[in-house]
């Protein structure tokens, strides 16, 4: 996150660097192409921040923004369809047995995992998911708190897409400030979970 707004603010300081390459690329794009692009390359690694950097230079922060609504809970059902049909079964070929993550702990607080999966700094976007769908977590939760999550995460990398498109410093500063509101919550939320305990 730290490196990409670097980048961010290299590229909308320094004009010589010149994106402006990688705007007509983005921008000769079809938007059903992106659009499809957005949806699945998440699944297979390709990290989300990238994806809405992108979508921000590519439509805009308020349709990148839409985009991102739609997307995440999309990738959600996805994740959830794949480890079902897919992931659970070969692991239950190779070892003989069912795969579920953290079962006990989950059980018991199932909207706090939610939460702690969904919102845990330095895991990739995908594999937060994959591992919700294999742990006992009830649909509900998943959709209903990671959802909100994921967008709010997203969102730095927005302005941030929208700061290179028009090299506007207040988009940049509105991308980091939200950066640090969502660092300063995990605090708050990691100092009363110690208090609770």
């Amino acid at each position: 996150m730290v490196g990409l707004a670097c980048l961010v603010a290299i590229g909308v300081q320094v004009n010589s660097l010149n994106i402006a390459w990688f705007m007509s690329a983005l921008e000769s794009t079809p938007a059903w192409i992106f659009l499809v692009c957005a949806l699945f390359l998440p699944l297979v690694g390709m990290p989300i921040s990238i994806v809405f950097v992108a979508a921000a230079m590519r439509f805009g922060t308020y349709m990148g923004c839409l985009l991102l609504i739609i997307v995440v809970p999309l990738h959600l059902a996805m994740a959830l369809i794949l480890t079902h049909k897919a992931l659970r079964r070969l692991f239950f070929i190779i070892w003989r047995r069912d795969i579920v993550f953290l079962p006990s702990l989950v059980a018991k607080r199932p909207g706090f995992w939610a939460f702690f999966l969904s919102a845990a700094p330095g895991i990739p976007y995908m594999i937060k998911n994959y591992l919700m769908a294999l742990s006992p977590l009830p649909v509900r939760y998943f959709f209903l708190v990671a959802w909100p999550v994921h967008v709010v995460q997203a969102l730095p990398y927005l302005f941030f897409g929208e700061a290179v498109r028009s090299s506007n410093w207040w988009s940049f500063g509105a991308g980091l400030g939200v950066f640090v509101l969502i660092l300063i919550c995990m605090e708050v939320v990691r100092r009363r979970r110690e208090s609770i305990q």
